[in-house]
Protein backbone atom coordinates (compact mmCIF):
# COMPACT_ATOMS: atom_id res chain seq x y z
CA UNK A 1 0.00 0.00 0.00
CA UNK A 2 1.36 3.47 -0.99
CA UNK A 3 2.07 5.28 2.75
CA UNK A 4 0.67 8.95 1.12
CA UNK A 5 -2.85 6.89 0.03
CA UNK A 6 -5.82 5.77 2.10
CA UNK A 7 -6.38 2.28 2.32
CA UNK A 8 -9.84 0.85 0.40
CA UNK A 9 -10.09 -1.01 3.54
CA UNK A 10 -10.25 -0.60 7.34
CA UNK A 11 -10.78 -3.94 9.43
CA UNK A 12 -12.30 -2.20 12.96
CA UNK A 13 -11.85 -5.29 15.36
CA UNK A 14 -13.02 -4.58 18.80
CA UNK A 15 -11.72 -7.45 21.68
CA UNK A 16 -11.78 -8.01 24.71
CA UNK A 17 -10.47 -11.82 24.45
CA UNK A 18 -6.58 -11.06 25.26
CA UNK A 19 -5.96 -14.17 26.24
CA UNK A 20 -7.03 -18.17 25.66
CA UNK A 21 -10.30 -18.96 25.63
CA UNK A 22 -11.92 -22.79 25.04
CA UNK A 23 -13.54 -21.88 21.28
CA UNK A 24 -10.78 -19.11 20.64
CA UNK A 25 -7.28 -21.16 21.94
CA UNK A 26 -5.31 -17.73 20.01
CA UNK A 27 -7.91 -15.25 21.49
CA UNK A 28 -8.37 -11.83 18.72
CA UNK A 29 -5.62 -13.18 16.79
CA UNK A 30 -7.23 -16.14 15.21
CA UNK A 31 -9.72 -14.21 13.56
CA UNK A 32 -7.28 -11.30 12.60
CA UNK A 33 -5.18 -14.09 10.74
CA UNK A 34 -8.19 -15.62 9.21
CA UNK A 35 -8.95 -12.38 7.49
CA UNK A 36 -5.58 -12.49 6.34
CA UNK A 37 -5.51 -15.47 4.50
CA UNK A 38 -8.90 -14.66 2.71
CA UNK A 39 -8.04 -11.16 1.58
CA UNK A 40 -7.15 -10.83 -2.04
CA UNK A 41 -5.22 -7.33 -1.50
CA UNK A 42 -3.73 -7.31 2.44
CA UNK A 43 -1.30 -4.49 1.50
CA UNK A 44 -4.61 -2.26 0.94
CA UNK A 45 -5.85 -2.97 4.52
CA UNK A 46 -5.53 -1.50 7.53
CA UNK A 47 -6.06 -3.30 10.89
CA UNK A 48 -7.34 -1.67 13.71
CA UNK A 49 -7.30 -3.45 17.51
CA UNK A 50 -9.21 -1.85 20.30
CA UNK A 51 -8.64 -2.69 23.58
CA UNK A 52 -9.80 -1.40 26.67
CA UNK A 53 -7.08 -0.34 29.54
CA UNK A 54 -8.28 -2.86 31.88
CA UNK A 55 -6.72 -5.10 29.50
CA UNK A 56 -4.08 -3.16 28.13
CA UNK A 57 -1.30 -4.61 29.98
CA UNK A 58 -2.53 -8.57 29.40
CA UNK A 59 -2.98 -7.64 25.64
CA UNK A 60 0.55 -6.47 25.41
CA UNK A 61 2.34 -9.45 27.86
CA UNK A 62 -0.24 -12.07 28.64
CA UNK A 63 -0.94 -15.66 27.81
CA UNK A 64 -0.81 -14.72 24.17
CA UNK A 65 2.70 -13.81 23.97
CA UNK A 66 3.20 -10.01 22.51
CA UNK A 67 1.24 -9.03 19.70
CA UNK A 68 2.04 -10.35 16.22
CA UNK A 69 0.10 -9.07 12.68
CA UNK A 70 0.60 -10.61 9.46
CA UNK A 71 1.39 -8.05 6.73
CA UNK A 72 -0.99 -6.04 6.67
CA UNK A 73 -0.84 -2.55 4.42
CA UNK A 74 -1.07 -0.73 8.33
CA UNK A 75 -1.78 -1.82 11.69
CA UNK A 76 -2.83 0.30 14.81
CA UNK A 77 -3.41 -0.53 17.87
CA UNK A 78 -5.54 1.49 20.19
CA UNK A 79 -5.91 1.99 24.51
CA UNK A 80 -9.86 2.36 24.81
CA UNK A 81 -9.86 4.86 27.87
CA UNK A 82 -14.02 4.84 27.64
CA UNK A 83 -16.45 1.97 28.98
CA UNK A 84 -16.21 -1.50 28.80
CA UNK A 85 -18.13 -2.15 26.39
CA UNK A 86 -17.99 -3.64 22.63
CA UNK A 87 -19.50 0.20 21.77
CA UNK A 88 -17.01 2.17 23.11
CA UNK A 89 -14.15 -0.41 21.52
CA UNK A 90 -15.76 -0.19 18.05
CA UNK A 91 -16.12 3.65 18.08
CA UNK A 92 -12.71 4.36 19.22
CA UNK A 93 -11.56 1.97 16.66
CA UNK A 94 -13.46 3.66 13.52
CA UNK A 95 -12.29 7.01 15.18
CA UNK A 96 -8.84 5.99 14.75
CA UNK A 97 -9.33 4.40 10.93
CA UNK A 98 -7.91 5.82 7.54
CA UNK A 99 -9.52 3.58 4.97
CA UNK A 100 -12.51 3.82 2.37
CA UNK A 101 -14.49 1.51 3.65
CA UNK A 102 -15.45 0.15 7.30
CA UNK A 103 -16.20 -3.11 8.45
CA UNK A 104 -15.93 -4.30 11.84
CA UNK A 105 -14.21 -7.73 12.93
CA UNK A 106 -15.94 -9.64 15.83
CA UNK A 107 -13.50 -12.43 17.79
CA UNK A 108 -16.44 -14.77 16.49
CA UNK A 109 -17.18 -13.72 13.22
CA UNK A 110 -14.93 -15.29 9.66
CA UNK A 111 -15.18 -13.75 6.84
CA UNK A 112 -15.78 -15.41 3.59
CA UNK A 113 -12.65 -16.35 0.81
CA UNK A 114 -12.06 -13.18 -1.51
CA UNK A 115 -14.03 -10.69 1.35
CA UNK A 116 -12.11 -7.72 0.04
CA UNK A 117 -13.03 -8.10 -3.83
CA UNK A 118 -16.45 -8.84 -2.95
CA UNK A 119 -16.99 -6.23 -0.61
CA UNK A 120 -15.29 -3.47 -3.19
CA UNK A 121 -17.85 -5.08 -5.94
CA UNK A 122 -20.45 -4.95 -3.92
CA UNK A 123 -20.68 -1.23 -2.90
CA UNK A 124 -22.00 0.97 -5.80
CA UNK A 125 -19.42 3.77 -4.86
CA UNK A 126 -16.62 4.35 -2.23
CA UNK A 127 -17.26 7.88 -2.69
CA UNK A 128 -20.68 8.39 -1.42
CA UNK A 129 -22.80 7.24 1.40
CA UNK A 130 -23.43 3.05 1.17
CA UNK A 131 -24.13 0.55 3.64
CA UNK A 132 -23.37 -3.09 2.50
CA UNK A 133 -25.47 -5.82 4.62
CA UNK A 134 -24.43 -9.74 4.20
CA UNK A 135 -25.18 -12.79 5.83
CA UNK A 136 -23.80 -13.46 9.21
CA UNK A 137 -25.57 -17.12 8.67
CA UNK A 138 -28.32 -16.13 11.34
CA UNK A 139 -32.43 -16.63 11.01
CA UNK A 140 -32.22 -12.98 11.59
CA UNK A 141 -30.08 -12.05 9.11
CA UNK A 142 -32.86 -9.92 7.06
CA UNK A 143 -33.82 -7.73 10.29
CA UNK A 144 -30.58 -7.19 12.08
CA UNK A 145 -27.00 -6.10 9.98
CA UNK A 146 -24.40 -7.55 11.98
CA UNK A 147 -21.96 -8.33 9.07
CA UNK A 148 -21.17 -6.29 6.13
CA UNK A 149 -19.40 -2.81 5.52
CA UNK A 150 -19.86 0.98 5.06
CA UNK A 151 -18.27 3.76 3.05
CA UNK A 152 -16.43 6.14 4.47
CA UNK A 153 -18.96 8.56 3.76
CA UNK A 154 -21.50 6.87 5.31
CA UNK A 155 -19.51 6.64 8.89
CA UNK A 156 -19.32 10.16 8.69
CA UNK A 157 -22.80 10.73 8.26
CA UNK A 158 -23.87 9.09 10.87
CA UNK A 159 -20.58 10.36 13.49
CA UNK A 160 -20.19 6.83 15.15
CA UNK A 161 -20.15 3.21 14.31
CA UNK A 162 -22.62 2.04 16.84
CA UNK A 163 -25.24 4.33 19.00
CA UNK A 164 -23.00 5.38 22.09
CA UNK A 165 -25.90 5.64 24.35
CA UNK A 166 -25.93 1.96 24.35
CA UNK A 167 -23.41 -0.20 26.07
CA UNK A 168 -23.59 -3.78 24.14
CA UNK A 169 -27.20 -5.26 23.81
CA UNK A 170 -29.91 -3.78 21.12
CA UNK A 171 -27.44 -1.16 19.87
CA UNK A 172 -27.31 -3.35 16.36
CA UNK A 173 -31.24 -3.19 16.21
CA UNK A 174 -30.80 0.50 16.66
CA UNK A 175 -28.23 0.41 13.86
CA UNK A 176 -30.04 -1.32 11.87
CA UNK A 177 -33.03 0.88 11.86
CA UNK A 178 -31.08 3.82 11.13
CA UNK A 179 -29.58 2.73 8.29
CA UNK A 180 -32.39 1.68 6.69
CA UNK A 181 -33.96 4.98 7.31
CA UNK A 182 -30.58 6.71 5.68
CA UNK A 183 -30.95 4.74 2.74
CA UNK A 184 -28.24 3.55 0.26
CA UNK A 185 -28.72 -0.06 1.57
CA UNK A 186 -27.26 -2.92 -0.93
CA UNK A 187 -28.28 -6.30 0.53
CA UNK A 188 -26.04 -9.33 -0.44
CA UNK A 189 -26.78 -12.38 1.38
CA UNK A 190 -24.49 -14.60 -1.07
CA UNK A 191 -21.69 -12.87 0.80
CA UNK A 192 -21.73 -15.06 3.68
CA UNK A 193 -19.53 -14.60 7.32
CA UNK A 194 -19.53 -17.64 9.43
CA UNK A 195 -20.91 -16.22 13.51
CA UNK A 196 -19.76 -18.91 15.57
CA UNK A 197 -21.22 -18.29 18.63
CA UNK A 198 -23.12 -19.88 21.93
CA UNK A 199 -26.84 -19.13 20.14
CA UNK A 200 -25.62 -21.16 16.97
CA UNK A 201 -23.77 -23.79 18.58
CA UNK A 202 -21.07 -23.51 17.01
CA UNK A 203 -18.88 -21.91 19.90
CA UNK A 204 -18.93 -22.67 23.73
CA UNK A 205 -19.77 -19.77 26.03
CA UNK A 206 -17.24 -17.81 28.05
CA UNK A 207 -16.65 -14.78 30.47
CA UNK A 208 -16.93 -12.10 27.81
CA UNK A 209 -20.14 -13.85 25.87
CA UNK A 210 -21.28 -13.62 30.08
CA UNK A 211 -20.47 -9.98 30.57
CA UNK A 212 -21.87 -8.96 26.79
CA UNK A 213 -25.18 -10.35 27.75
CA UNK A 214 -25.70 -10.29 31.20
CA UNK A 215 -29.26 -9.47 32.48
CA UNK A 216 -28.87 -5.66 33.49
CA UNK A 217 -27.27 -5.09 29.68
CA UNK A 218 -30.46 -6.38 28.16
CA UNK A 219 -32.29 -4.11 30.35
CA UNK A 220 -30.33 -1.65 29.89
CA UNK A 221 -30.36 -1.98 25.85
CA UNK A 222 -33.95 -2.48 25.96
CA UNK A 223 -34.98 0.83 27.83
CA UNK A 224 -32.50 3.01 25.62
CA UNK A 225 -34.33 1.07 22.52
CA UNK A 226 -37.59 2.28 23.91
CA UNK A 227 -39.82 -0.08 21.95
CA UNK A 228 -43.07 1.43 21.62
CA UNK A 229 -47.05 0.61 19.90
CA UNK A 230 -45.91 2.86 16.82
CA UNK A 231 -42.85 0.98 16.03
CA UNK A 232 -39.80 1.22 16.61
CA UNK A 233 -38.60 4.30 18.64
CA UNK A 234 -34.54 4.37 18.54
CA UNK A 235 -33.72 7.38 19.96
CA UNK A 236 -34.64 7.96 23.65
CA UNK A 237 -36.28 10.87 24.58
CA UNK A 238 -35.51 10.65 28.42
CA UNK A 239 -35.10 13.84 29.69
CA UNK A 240 -34.82 15.71 26.46
CA UNK A 241 -36.37 19.70 26.68
CA UNK A 242 -39.06 19.71 23.41
CA UNK A 243 -40.74 23.10 22.45
CA UNK A 244 -43.97 22.22 20.26
CA UNK A 245 -44.90 25.00 18.50
CA UNK A 246 -48.43 25.00 16.08
CA UNK A 247 -48.91 27.85 14.18
CA UNK A 248 -52.86 28.22 13.23
CA UNK A 249 -55.95 29.71 13.91
CA UNK A 250 -58.27 26.77 13.80
CA UNK A 251 -57.45 23.68 14.46
CA UNK A 252 -59.38 20.74 12.73
CA UNK A 253 -60.71 17.79 15.12
CA UNK A 254 -58.12 15.15 12.47
CA UNK A 255 -55.58 17.59 13.69
CA UNK A 256 -56.60 18.09 17.59
CA UNK A 257 -56.48 14.11 17.90
CA UNK A 258 -53.24 13.49 16.12
CA UNK A 259 -51.50 16.32 18.49
CA UNK A 260 -53.60 14.60 21.68
CA UNK A 261 -51.56 11.30 20.46
CA UNK A 262 -48.59 12.54 19.61
CA UNK A 263 -48.16 14.54 23.37
CA UNK A 264 -48.94 11.16 24.11
CA UNK A 265 -46.19 9.89 22.74
CA UNK A 266 -43.67 12.35 23.89
CA UNK A 267 -44.39 12.04 27.31
CA UNK A 268 -44.61 8.61 27.51
CA UNK A 269 -40.98 8.73 25.31
CA UNK A 270 -39.76 11.01 28.64
CA UNK A 271 -39.15 14.28 26.58
CA UNK A 272 -39.96 17.72 28.95
CA UNK A 273 -42.17 19.28 26.90
CA UNK A 274 -42.08 23.38 26.66
CA UNK A 275 -44.36 25.86 25.26
CA UNK A 276 -43.48 29.10 23.41
CA UNK A 277 -45.58 32.00 25.52
CA UNK A 278 -47.37 33.29 22.66
CA UNK A 279 -50.71 31.29 21.02
CA UNK A 280 -49.33 31.43 17.22
CA UNK A 281 -51.83 32.92 15.36
CA UNK A 282 -52.25 36.55 13.38
CA UNK A 283 -53.92 37.60 10.02
CA UNK A 284 -49.76 38.10 8.83
CA UNK A 285 -48.25 34.91 8.61
CA UNK A 286 -44.59 36.92 8.83
CA UNK A 287 -45.93 38.45 11.83
CA UNK A 288 -47.07 35.10 13.16
CA UNK A 289 -43.55 33.10 12.44
CA UNK A 290 -41.64 36.25 13.36
CA UNK A 291 -43.74 36.02 16.74
CA UNK A 292 -43.13 32.71 17.35
CA UNK A 293 -39.49 32.70 16.78
CA UNK A 294 -38.96 35.69 19.29
CA UNK A 295 -40.94 34.00 22.10
CA UNK A 296 -39.20 30.41 21.75
CA UNK A 297 -35.82 32.52 22.51
CA UNK A 298 -37.25 33.41 25.43
CA UNK A 299 -36.98 30.20 27.16
CA UNK A 300 -35.08 29.19 29.96
CA UNK A 301 -33.48 27.12 29.10
CA UNK A 302 -33.46 26.48 25.90
CA UNK A 303 -35.28 23.47 24.43
CA UNK A 304 -32.66 20.70 22.75
CA UNK A 305 -35.62 20.36 20.22
CA UNK A 306 -38.32 22.87 18.56
CA UNK A 307 -40.97 20.99 16.66
CA UNK A 308 -43.08 22.88 14.09
CA UNK A 309 -46.55 21.72 12.90
CA UNK A 310 -48.88 23.61 10.77
CA UNK A 311 -52.75 23.36 11.67
CA UNK A 312 -53.34 21.60 8.35
CA UNK A 313 -50.75 18.51 8.77
CA UNK A 314 -50.91 16.08 11.02
CA UNK A 315 -47.70 14.19 12.26
CA UNK A 316 -47.41 10.07 13.75
CA UNK A 317 -45.31 9.40 16.54
CA UNK A 318 -43.56 6.60 13.92
CA UNK A 319 -42.67 10.15 11.92
CA UNK A 320 -41.78 12.11 14.90
CA UNK A 321 -39.75 9.10 16.23
CA UNK A 322 -37.89 9.15 12.54
CA UNK A 323 -37.15 12.86 12.81
CA UNK A 324 -35.60 13.13 16.64
CA UNK A 325 -33.68 9.95 15.01
CA UNK A 326 -32.20 11.85 11.89
CA UNK A 327 -31.43 14.50 14.22
CA UNK A 328 -29.40 12.26 16.28
CA UNK A 329 -27.79 10.09 13.33
CA UNK A 330 -26.85 13.55 11.79
CA UNK A 331 -24.90 15.46 13.98
CA UNK A 332 -24.49 18.41 11.33
CA UNK A 333 -28.18 18.79 10.86
CA UNK A 334 -29.81 22.06 11.99
CA UNK A 335 -33.64 21.21 10.75
CA UNK A 336 -35.13 18.10 9.46
CA UNK A 337 -38.36 18.03 7.93
CA UNK A 338 -41.11 15.95 7.03
CA UNK A 339 -42.87 17.55 3.36
CA UNK A 340 -46.16 17.01 1.49
CA UNK A 341 -47.68 18.23 -1.22
CA UNK A 342 -49.16 21.39 -2.50
CA UNK A 343 -51.20 22.16 -4.70
CA UNK A 344 -54.35 24.68 -5.41
CA UNK A 345 -57.55 25.08 -3.47
CA UNK A 346 -59.59 25.14 -6.14
CA UNK A 347 -58.83 23.24 -9.33
CA UNK A 348 -56.79 20.06 -9.84
CA UNK A 349 -53.48 21.94 -10.92
CA UNK A 350 -50.10 21.33 -10.43
CA UNK A 351 -48.66 19.71 -7.62
CA UNK A 352 -45.61 19.81 -6.10
CA UNK A 353 -43.85 19.18 -3.35
CA UNK A 354 -42.98 21.14 -0.39
CA UNK A 355 -39.27 21.29 -0.39
CA UNK A 356 -36.46 21.91 -3.12
CA UNK A 357 -33.41 23.46 -3.64
CA UNK A 358 -32.11 26.83 -4.97
CA UNK A 359 -33.51 28.40 -8.28
CA UNK A 360 -37.31 27.31 -7.59
CA UNK A 361 -36.43 23.39 -8.47
CA UNK A 362 -39.19 21.18 -6.53
CA UNK A 363 -38.12 17.74 -5.32
CA UNK A 364 -39.80 15.23 -7.29
CA UNK A 365 -40.68 11.39 -6.38
CA UNK A 366 -37.91 10.06 -7.77
CA UNK A 367 -35.71 12.02 -4.53
CA UNK A 368 -39.00 11.39 -2.33
CA UNK A 369 -39.82 7.86 -2.82
CA UNK A 370 -40.09 5.73 0.22
CA UNK A 371 -36.51 4.36 0.90
CA UNK A 372 -34.50 7.31 0.13
CA UNK A 373 -33.88 8.41 3.89
CA UNK A 374 -32.65 11.35 4.34
CA UNK A 375 -31.81 14.28 1.41
CA UNK A 376 -29.96 17.34 1.70
CA UNK A 377 -32.62 20.29 0.62
CA UNK A 378 -32.51 24.37 0.49
CA UNK A 379 -35.47 24.91 1.19
CA UNK A 380 -39.04 23.73 3.16
CA UNK A 381 -42.32 24.73 3.69
CA UNK A 382 -42.19 24.01 7.42
CA UNK A 383 -45.39 21.15 6.93
CA UNK A 384 -43.45 19.65 9.62
CA UNK A 385 -39.83 20.85 11.02
CA UNK A 386 -37.58 19.55 13.75
CA UNK A 387 -35.07 21.99 14.53
CA UNK A 388 -32.31 22.17 17.32
CA UNK A 389 -33.10 24.72 19.61
CA UNK A 390 -29.62 26.05 18.46
CA UNK A 391 -30.66 27.09 15.44
CA UNK A 392 -33.04 29.50 16.40
CA UNK A 393 -29.92 31.49 16.80
CA UNK A 394 -28.07 30.45 14.03
CA UNK A 395 -30.98 32.15 11.66
CA UNK A 396 -30.35 35.50 12.65
CA UNK A 397 -32.20 38.00 13.85
CA UNK A 398 -36.09 38.45 12.63
CA UNK A 399 -35.44 35.04 10.08
CA UNK A 400 -38.88 34.83 8.87
CA UNK A 401 -38.80 38.61 7.46
CA UNK A 402 -39.66 38.38 3.67
CA UNK A 403 -36.62 38.82 1.88
CA UNK A 404 -36.41 40.67 -1.61
CA UNK A 405 -35.98 38.62 -4.91
CA UNK A 406 -37.41 35.57 -6.76
CA UNK A 407 -40.90 35.42 -9.29
CA UNK A 408 -43.55 37.39 -6.56
CA UNK A 409 -40.59 39.58 -5.90
CA UNK A 410 -40.28 39.18 -2.69
CA UNK A 411 -39.45 35.46 -0.97
CA UNK A 412 -42.39 33.85 1.71
CA UNK A 413 -41.80 33.45 5.49
CA UNK A 414 -41.13 29.73 5.63
CA UNK A 415 -38.07 30.23 2.43
CA UNK A 416 -36.84 33.29 3.95
CA UNK A 417 -35.64 31.50 6.80
CA UNK A 418 -34.69 28.57 5.03
CA UNK A 419 -32.46 31.32 3.11
CA UNK A 420 -31.07 33.03 5.88
CA UNK A 421 -30.13 29.96 8.04
CA UNK A 422 -28.06 28.90 4.71
CA UNK A 423 -26.19 31.54 4.40
CA UNK A 424 -25.49 31.48 8.36
CA UNK A 425 -23.82 28.19 7.34
CA UNK A 426 -27.01 25.98 8.44
CA UNK A 427 -27.74 22.52 6.96
CA UNK A 428 -31.36 21.46 6.28
CA UNK A 429 -33.12 17.25 5.04
CA UNK A 430 -35.83 16.14 4.40
CA UNK A 431 -36.76 12.49 5.53
CA UNK A 432 -38.36 10.99 2.25
CA UNK A 433 -40.30 8.44 4.20
CA UNK A 434 -41.72 11.26 6.38
CA UNK A 435 -44.74 12.33 4.04
CA UNK A 436 -47.18 14.15 6.09
CA UNK A 437 -51.08 15.06 4.70
CA UNK A 438 -51.64 18.41 3.99
CA UNK A 439 -55.78 19.11 4.83
CA UNK A 440 -57.20 21.48 2.47
CA UNK A 441 -60.28 22.93 1.05
CA UNK A 442 -60.94 21.24 -2.24
CA UNK A 443 -64.48 20.98 -4.51
CA UNK A 444 -65.94 17.83 -4.46
CA UNK A 445 -65.98 16.21 -7.76
CA UNK A 446 -64.24 13.64 -9.69
CA UNK A 447 -60.53 14.73 -10.79
CA UNK A 448 -61.44 14.92 -14.28
CA UNK A 449 -64.53 17.48 -13.33
CA UNK A 450 -62.02 19.23 -11.68
CA UNK A 451 -59.62 18.96 -14.54
CA UNK A 452 -61.83 20.36 -16.90
CA UNK A 453 -62.81 23.12 -14.98
CA UNK A 454 -59.39 24.19 -14.76
CA UNK A 455 -59.37 24.15 -18.47
CA UNK A 456 -62.45 26.22 -18.94
CA UNK A 457 -61.26 28.57 -16.51
CA UNK A 458 -57.16 28.63 -18.14
CA UNK A 459 -59.21 29.48 -21.58
CA UNK A 460 -58.60 28.30 -24.78
CA UNK A 461 -55.51 27.22 -25.83
CA UNK A 462 -53.86 26.36 -22.53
Amino acid sequence: MNACLRPTFSLLHATARVKPYPSFPRGWMDVCEAYFAACDHPEDVEYVVAVHTSRWEEFQHGPLGVPTFPAWGAVRVICNEGRDSCVDQLNVAAAASDGLVLSGVMDDMYPPAHWDTLIRAALPSLDHPWCLHCSSGSPRDKDLMIAGAWTRARYQQIGFMLPPQFESMFSDNWMTELQRRLGNVVERFDIAFDHRHPAFGTSETDEIYALQNRPEAYEAGLNTLGAGPGGLAVSSGAGRSLALVMPGERFSWVCVSHIVILLEHMMRRGFRLMWPPYAGYSSNVYRTRGDLHEALLELDPAPEFVLWIDDDNVVTPDQFDRLVLDMDARADLDLVCGWTFCGTDMYCGDYRSSVGRDGGVYLGPDELCSGRGLVDIDWSGFPCVLMRGSTLRKAGPYPFDPLLGGPARFYGEDLSFCARLRANGGKLAVDSDVLVPHFKLRADAPPQVLMSLKQAADGPGK
